[in-house]
């Protein structure tokens, strides 16, 4: 097929930035209908930059290279989100934007990169198999570094096929935003690009520019060795995380194994530091892989995955396979360069310690070569009847992601963090004093600080100082009291009292007692008790007649919320 010109090409990008981004910010205010922990480390520390050029401790300095202490996780994300979110209120829209404008670059340079390296046709497809995917969907509205880093990754594979001469070594600059904008990566990020260089230096330029493509070698190499010295002088880093013959997880599951059998001859060979240690590895590695991740649940970390759809359609099994059957029947080489990205992409997660797999992240650069091989077996078999079944599958998709998903599985975005948000701003102007007895006083006090717009000029010097802290074991925020020990609580009739229902039965008897409950199961969460909001509305037991409209949930007045969210207890 003959090439695209630059103003068609041109054309073609805006079209895939455009419907990739309404699809993006379709009711974002709403969907997710929660914000998770790690979204709150990258939003909030994006608006202490804008508000103080720092972390929310007052420690860090965004331009350091280094993670933020105590709080470790990539090192640029923060500064990249930072003009969007810094200037706007905080909402789940405003927190979602830049992720969600980041995310619809991508199809764009998918688009570009394949247009010149493959063709313009399998680029159009690959974009469009990138808007419409579950995984590249989800990612897009959420607040995570991983999608971001994404963009910059194939920016930096776009220069380099693109560029010629000196131009190359431009290369190298989304190659650092890519490098430092996520964490997990880090560790496949050399091989990636050395294995890249070598496709295009020995085959696809056929020994040209050799110089420039070492150059540019060398200086994403220093990128490394940046992260290496970070990472091995810091107190905070986390080596802890990596799996090794020696870490006490894979100690302790020898012991196990040993003390559950009996005395083999050969116990010493399999239940042994190193073969449970390989087993890991392989196990985790190859899980990646499994067909109910990619295409029926996800992996089993709730906040990435809707736990009952996968990462692809099903339809999507029969364009790999074509792709790959093509792409090795006839461009053997190209093959080995679009599917090693792949096989190298679980790495991450396989050396991780946590035996509950994340590979949605963890293994995020798998997805957009996938989208290629995709697109490639997509255009070797396109038909009007595959667009058809492709849609029947989205319009699945889209009806268990925006209609099912936020009552099934709630709290993967903490929903109900958000309805106590909610609850405390309501209570917060009786004037009276709220006691919250919660094991993660930190977290509540972000969630109320995000979902009131509260984390601003006026008090960030105040936030500051509470961060400052060794520890966040109580926070005195005015009249709210974020506790993380009921022994700390005297009950009085003037006081309210909020109880996290997991740390057990704690009575504040007389008091009557309301609840925020889960909405899949009504079992509670929080239990509110001699409360002045809510006392005088008309409550239910159970959370029902939900509707897209309900999630609007800042904007709702007092007796509204309160008859919607909040339930009386027997």
């Amino acid at each position: 097929m003959a090439a695209a010109s630059k103003p068609h090409r041109l054309w073609i990008s805006l079209f895939l930035f455009l419907l990739c981004l309404f699809t993006r910010l379709l009711f974002l205010d709403r969907l997710p209908s929660g914000i998770t922990n790690d979204e709150l480390h990258f939003v909030l520390n994006s608006k202490a930059i804008f508000l103080n050029f720092s972390d929310m401790s007052g420690r860090w300095s965004p331009l350091s290279l280094a993670t933020i202490p105590a709080e470790t996780s990539s090192e640029l994300p923060f500064l990249l989100t930072s003009p969007l979110i810094g200037p706007l209120p905080l909402n789940l829209f405003t927190a979602r934007l830049p992720s969600a404008i980041f995310n619809s670059l991508l199809p764009v340079f998918i688009y570009l990169f394949s247009a010149n390296f493959l063709s313009p046709r399998i680029g159009l497809l690959g974009g469009l198999v990138a808007i419409f995917n579950p995984w590249n969907f989800y990612a897009g509205r959420t607040a995570f570094d991983a999608p971001i880093s994404l963009v910059f990754y194939f920016w930096a594979f776009y220069w380099l096929v693109s560029f010629r001469g000196r131009k190359i070594l431009l290369a190298a600059i989304p190659a650092a935003l890519a490098f430092f904008t996520y964490i997990a990566n880090k560790i496949i990020f050399l091989p990636l690009f050395y294995s890249l260089v070598f496709y295009l230096y020995f085959i696809y330029r056929r020994r040209q520019d050799g110089r420039y493509y070492l150059g540019f070698l060398l200086i994403i190499s220093l990128f490394f060795l940046k992260f290496l010295f970070n990472l091995f002088s810091s107190p905070e880093a986390r080596t802890s995380e990596l799996a090794t013959p020696f870490s006490p997880v894979i100690t302790a599951q020898v012991n196990q194994a040993r003390s559950l059998s009996l005395s083999p001859p050969f116990s010493f060979i399999f239940s042994n530091r190193y073969f449970v240690f390989a087993k890991h590895l392989i196990t985790k590695y190859l899980n990646n892989f499994s067909p109910s991740v990619f295409f029926l649940t996800g992996d089993q970390t709730p906040l990435v995955s809707l736990g009952q759809h996968g990462y692809f359609y099903l339809l999507d099994i029969a364009m790999l396979l074509a792709g790959l059957y093509f792409l090795y029947r006839h461009f053997r080489q190209l093959f080995w360069l679009l599917l090693l990205p792949v096989l190298i992409s679980p790495i991450p997660e396989a050396v991780r310690l946590d035996a509950t797999p994340a590979y949605a992240f963890h293994s995020s650069l798998q997805y957009p070569f996938l989208y290629l091989i995709i697109a490639i077996g997509l255009s070797k078999l396109f038909s009007k009847i595959i667009i058809f079944i492709y849609l029947i599958f989205f319009i699945n998709f889209f009806d268990t992601y925006f209609l099912r998903y936020p009552v099934y599985r709630p709290e993967a975005f903490y929903f109900s963090h958000r309805l106590l948000a909610r609850f405390l701003w309501f209570e917060n102007q009786k004037s009276r004093p709220v006691y919250i007895i919660t094991s993660e006083p930190g977290t509540l006090f972000r969630n109320y600080l995000f979902y009131n717009n509260l984390y601003n000029r006026q008090n960030f010097a105040t936030v500051r100082q509470i961060y400052s802290q060794p520890a966040l074991d109580r926070i005195d925020f005015g009249s709210l009291h974020f506790l993380n020990q009921a022994g700390l609580v005297d009950p009085s009739p003037d006081a309210t009292f909020v109880l996290q229902s997991s740390l057990g039965e704690v009575k504040f008897q007389p008091y009557h007692r309301l609840s925020i409950t889960r909405l899949n199961d009504a079992g509670e969460v929080f239990g509110l008790y001699n409360s002045l909001t809510c006392r005088q509305a008309n409550l239910s037991r159970f959370v029902s007649r939900l509707s897209l409209q309900s999630l609007k949930i800042e904007s709702t007045d007092e007796n509204s919320f309160c008859q919607q969210f909040i339930s009386y207890q027997q």
